[in-house]
């Protein structure tokens, strides 16, 4: 937050932030130059500034702030509380509502279609990673609100339960919780063994 006043301040003008304690802000005080009247007037003025590192504990949404300062004489300034709807504070993680998988067979065979699809609690960054079997799924779809993923059974997949994890972050970076489980639907069973005769007769 920067902020410059009609006149020199006296030391401890604070600022609070995303709802911290106020705190005090490095402030300079300088001459200004105006024309007024077809003259030159100098006086002078106080600029400060008050930079913060955001933590998880700061209040998330847009960033609102106070300030408060005195002049020299020590009359309390009016103080300036703000919302910057511009600035957004999010240090939330992301989670995903619904994880589950769908095939055009099941078993899934060598060729068949997984879907991957997954509802997440806002929208997410890219690159959002997902594997199913060890396989990385390049294309996830998110277009709709629910992100879908297809991976093809390859014949050297091996059998049992599909088995996948996402990886994920929301568009202001915080990663949520890897996902390795469905939390609805079936369970999709891979078969690509090639049955075998033991004994002939």
């Amino acid at each position: 937050v920067t902020f410059v006043s009609s006149e020199p301040l006296s030391d401890g003008a604070t600022v609070a932030i995303a709802g911290r304690e106020p705190q005090p802000a490095e402030c300079q005080t300088r001459s200004v130059t105006e024309a007024e009247d077809d003259s030159i007037v100098e006086t002078a003025a106080t600029a400060c500034v008050l930079s913060i590192s955001v933590v998880p504990s700061d209040d998330n949404g847009a960033v609102n702030y106070g300030i408060s300062f005195n002049d020299l004489a020590g009359n309390a300034g009016v103080t300036v509380s703000l919302v910057e709807p511009d600035i957004v504070i999010d240090t939330v993680p992301p989670a995903l509502a619904a994880v589950w998988l769908a095939s055009d067979a099941q078993p899934a065979v060598a060729g068949s279609t997984v879907a991957i699809q997954f509802t997440p609690t806002e929208a997410l960054g890219l690159p959002i990673n997902v594997t199913v079997e060890g396989s990385v799924i390049d294309q996830i779809d998110c277009t709709t609100g629910t992100c879908v993923g297809i991976y093809t059974v390859a014949p050297d997949t091996p059998d049992g339960a599909v088995e996948f994890e996402i990886k994920y972050r929301d568009e202001a970076g915080n990663l949520g919780p890897p996902v390795l489980t469905a939390t609805q639907g079936d369970i999709i069973i891979v078969d690509t063994a090639i049955p075998t005769v033991d004994f002939v007769s």
